[in-house]
């Protein structure tokens, strides 16, 4: 309604057209969810703090969530965990320097500081794919697409390397 609103009196329209509905709070809510959503209008971090919230603050279940948000519970655990995550990954996200799996990823691991390294490793490699992010955090990196596997004795760093000025943005920033 308050976008309708709005472009009407931007266009100096006379009327707005509109359909008026009874219902609860929850109901303006899963609609606000429902549209939000399929606009994709809603960043994902502005989702994943949506979701939290009302699990944490307003006693809405998961299911409940995933229900009215017309997407699997997964993706409800994953939003929420992001919303979780280290500030540092959740600007990164909505900067757009990292896309939503990796920060699903990141945000699975407990420790906030595992994430930063991980993060910095992710702006200093930012063609790293999903799939290659979490075969190394996994310690699957001989696997890893397009990383040969280290030679028989020799030992592989898994410690994040950048340069000075990517390293001092993003502590300024974290």
């Amino acid at each position: 309604g308050k976008n309708r609103c709005e472009a009407a009196i931007a266009n100096n329209a006379p009327t707005i057209t509109a359909v008026a509905r009874q219902g609860n709070d929850d109901d303006v809510r899963r609609a606000n969810y429902v549209t939000g959503l399929q606009q994709q209008k809603a960043d994902p971090i502005s989702v994943a703090e949506t979701f939290l919230y009302d699990y944490q603050e307003r006693g809405i279940d998961i299911e409940t969530l995933a229900e009215w948000a017309g997407r699997p519970v997964e993706y409800v655990e994953k939003m929420m965990r992001i919303a979780l995550a280290d500030p540092g990954v959740k600007q990164a996200l909505g900067d757009g320097i990292i896309q939503q799996g990796h920060a699903e990823l990141l945000a699975q691991l407990d420790d906030m500081g595992e994430q930063r390294r991980w993060l910095l490793r992710l702006i200093t490699e930012p063609w790293m794919t999903n799939q290659r992010l979490a075969d190394l955090i996994a310690g699957r990196e001989e696997h890893a697409e397009g990383t040969p596997a280290p030679a028989r004795g020799q030992r592989r760093s898994t410690k994040p390397t950048t340069c000075n000025r990517c390293q001092q943005e993003f502590e300024a920033g974290a």
